[in-house]
């Protein structure tokens, strides 16, 4: 094999050999950064997220978050909670009540709370008036509009505990009216229709699965019902003593206030304390209460033998109208 012959050889393959690299160098160049598809591997870019699938269209709650805290669908999946209900102090020598694991009292002790010192707002983003009622804010959303009070924070932390159970049979809430606004109904394609007291179920396209629809039920369900509905799911605990985590104080009205139940603690001579959230007028952000007495070292927990009257920050109670869910 002659000189000249090897040199146009060698050329041949250089030349063949850079063909090659353009075509990968180009085929990796036109691979998209982020695609449509949210399998294992797929890149997502965070500066479009309004391109990005949210939970909020998943039919079912999303699995149990890392940490072994229940699961609380209407958080960022990513997000990180420092503080819980669970995390607020206790007076000195009480323990915690212990609770059944997986139970709407377990969900409710660990619900989280914004940062400490955070301030209640109402619907509309302004403040609340009264910021001296509460000790800490729970950090869920009130929505838009004057709508999530009261009874309807107490029906909202219910149903998002069945929701992020998957128990959607167990999520329904009486209209004044009567109606049973059955959720297992709506998921399945069914709005509720009203004309005064005639209420009834007809086909909507608002209606169905997914979490942005189980919120329009929710809507619905606020618009409707209210204190007098709600004590109709109810039944009277008749020794405070007895007191758990979930139980409502409320009085059933116009007005009417009702508040729940979201921590119990004991000490060893039996004493019992129990810690209280509400949402008021207008709707506003749900908060812990704070003791007006001050008892506790101005901890926000209120004793079990608190005689014929309970003084909250804005509504007084009496021993009868601390009452239970049926189920």
């Amino acid at each position: 094999m002659n000189e000249g012959f090897m040199q146009k050889y060698v050329l041949l393959v250089v030349f063949v050999l850079m063909g090659v690299g353009a075509i990968v160098g180009i085929s990796v160049a036109t691979v998209p950064s982020c695609t449509g598809n949210t399998g294992p591997g797929t890149i997502v870019d965070e500066r479009m997220p309004e391109l990005m699938p949210s939970p909020a269209a998943e039919n079912t709650a999303p699995a149990p978050k890392a940490g072994g805290f229940p699961v609380y669908t209407w958080m960022p999946a990513d997000k990180t909670v420092g503080y819980r209900v669970t995390d607020i102090q206790l007076p000195a020598d009480y323990q915690r009540v212990p609770v059944e694991p997986g139970s709407f009292a377990e969900w409710l002790r660990y619900l989280p709370l914004k940062p400490q010192g955070s301030q209640v707002y109402l619907y509309n983003g302004k403040l609340k008036g009264n910021q001296n009622a509460h000790y800490a804010v729970i950090d869920i959303d009130v929505g838009y509009q004057d709508l999530q009070q009261c009874a309807d924070a107490v029906m909202r932390l219910k149903a998002e505990y069945h929701y992020s159970k998957e128990q959607f049979s167990k999520i329904h809430f009486y209209f004044v009216s009567g109606f049973d606004a059955q959720y297992l109904k709506w998921m399945s394609g069914y709005g509720i229709k009203e004309a005064g007291n005639d209420v009834k179920w007809v086909a909507s396209s608002a209606a169905g699965k997914g979490y942005q629809s189980f919120k329009t039920y929710m809507i619905k369900v606020f618009n409707y019902a209210s204190t007098i509905s709600l004590k109709r799911m109810l039944v009277p605990v008749e020794n405070p003593a007895d007191i758990q985590v979930g139980d409502l104080f409320i009085k059933a009205g116009s007005p009417g206030h009702t508040i729940i139940v979201v921590d119990t603690a004991k000490n060893a001579a039996g004493q019992v304390i129990f810690m209280l959230a509400q949402s008021y007028m207008p709707a506003q952000d749900i908060h812990v209460l704070k003791n007006p007495s001050g008892a506790y070292g101005g901890l926000p927990w209120y004793p079990a033998e608190f005689g014929d009257k309970l003084a909250t920050p804005e509504w007084e109670f009496t021993a009868g109208q601390l009452m239970r869910f049926k189920e």
